[in-house]
């Protein structure tokens, strides 16, 4: 079994629209919703 965890499309977008649209840091978009750099 993996033990990779698997994060919504809808998560994934909101993160990502984080850092492009508002200009956040990468590193603190993952840090305020749990995952690590590498997922987004």
């Amino acid at each position: 079994m993996s033990s990779q965890r698997r994060f919504t499309d809808a998560l994934t977008r909101d993160a990502v629209a984080q850092v492009v649209d508002l200009g956040d840091a990468v590193s603190d978009v993952a840090e305020r919703l749990g995952m690590s750099t590498k997922s987004l």
